[in-house]
């Protein structure tokens, strides 16, 4: 019996940075590209790993526990009812893929997506309007318009699906999802959401926000490794079809000695999108431990020490002429420096890489992303770097 569990209270007082093994020369302020794995779940997948040495003590549940047990870590973490409604595959572009191939478009129907979207994120959509005549929409702020108030003027009556990130990824500007998932039932269309940016290190609800669907890759702000997404479906897309025939994915396949008694029935739910290979004991290993880190730490108290540790550099920033939202506009874990025209982007990005600190270059923006292993002192050894680059006139 699995029962998904309410997260525990709790406060994040000081950097967990004990719990990685980051180079302690370097300032790696980059979860947004990729996380660096905790000791805890390098060590998960190393056993993992060692059960190879003997496969005769890996038994047919084996392929079935490690992926329920990531699923009902992961249905917890985004208050899931049911995990059955989870599924996983190799990276977001497969479960993007998996939503638009159920998405009924006819032709003239109207698929909104935001300017500078993640290409996972537009390239699936892009394929599907074009098999069906269906058109993208891209929404782009206008003068001093918002980013939701983009989206939801970029509705018409032929608005069939709305695709859009809770967190845009290149600056941490904040979508109103809660907002947007109203307007999107109300003209009875689909909104399908890139959870990347987000789910891990900021709360997301999906009883209250009531995504048909939202694909996670695993390796950012859940901390896991590289080569796994996680996805939730609404009850929308259970009579779907899959992007691959799984085998594992039908009806009864825990019983390898009948595995040849084909069936046209999937499992329950959504785990009918699972791609195949999806068990990999070593990744299922890992992400599971990586889920239960996160479910202790709490994206909640995750935003509140982000926001702690980088007040301050980002207002010292600002004095010194450099833009950044405010913080009521954007995540805490990853927000945006804009930079004057006049300095080079990547010339900056290589002078605070030569300088051992790591964010990255994404759009106009110097995209900084904190986490629970770093500290205030990051914030200003960065912030006072910026100011020392834009400050010398060779620059």
């Amino acid at each position: 019996m699995y029962l998904i569990l309410p997260l525990v209270s709790g406060m994040i007082y000081t950097s967990l940075r004990g719990e990685f093994r980051l180079p302690r020369d370097k300032v790696y302020l980059n979860c947004a590209f990729m996380a660096p794995v905790s000791i805890r779940v390098e060590e998960a997948g190393i056993a993992a790993v060692r059960t190879a040495r003997d496969p005769s003590f890996i038994s047919a549940n084996d392929f079935f526990d490690s992926t329920r047990r990531v699923r009902v870590e992961f249905a917890r973490l985004i208050n899931a009812c049911d995990w059955q409604q989870i599924s996983i595959g190799p990276a977001v572009s497969y479960g993007m893929s998996a939503a638009a191939r159920n998405i009924p478009f006819a032709p003239g129907d109207e698929i909104i997506v935001l300017h500078e979207q993640f290409p996972s994120h537009v390239y699936p959509w892009k394929r599907r309007a074009k098999e069906t005549d269906a058109v993208i929409v891209t929404a782009l702020p206008r003068g001093d318009e918002s980013w939701d108030e983009a989206i939801l003027n970029a509705f018409s009556p032929r608005t069939r699906a709305v695709c859009v990130p809770n967190v845009h990824w290149t600056n941490g500007t904040l979508i109103d999802l809660v907002a947007l998932s109203k307007r999107v039932r109300k003209a009875d269309a689909y909104l399908i959401v890139d959870g990347t940016q987000s789910v891990g290190a900021l709360p997301i609800d999906v009883q209250e926000i009531q995504p048909d669907a939202m694909v996670c890759a695993g390796y950012k702000w859940l901390t896991g490794p590289y080569g796994c997404a996680i996805s939730y479906w609404s009850e929308r897309f259970n009579n779907g079809v899959p992007m691959e025939e799984n085998w594992l994915a039908r009806k009864g396949s825990e019983n390898f000695a009948g595995l040849v008694a084909y069936t046209d029935e999937y499992q329950p739910g959504a785990l009918r999108y699972d791609s195949g290979g999806s068990s990999n004991f070593v990744i299922m290993a890992m992400l599971n431990e990586a889920l239960r880190q996160i479910s202790q730490w709490q994206p909640g108290k995750i935003q509140e020490y982000c926001a702690r540790i980088s007040d301050d550099s980002i207002a010292e920033l600002r004095a010194a002429g450099f833009t950044i939202p405010d913080r009521a506009k954007r995540a805490s874990h990853l927000f945006g420096i804009q930079v004057p025209e006049r300095y080079d982007h990547q010339e900056l990005a290589t002078y605070l890489k030569n300088n051992h600190i790591s964010v990255a270059v994404r759009g106009s923006s110097i995209r900084v992303a904190p986490n629970v292993y770093n500290d205030q002192s990051d914030l200003e050894i960065l912030s006072d770097a910026i100011i020392a680059f834009t400050s010398d006139p060779a620059h």
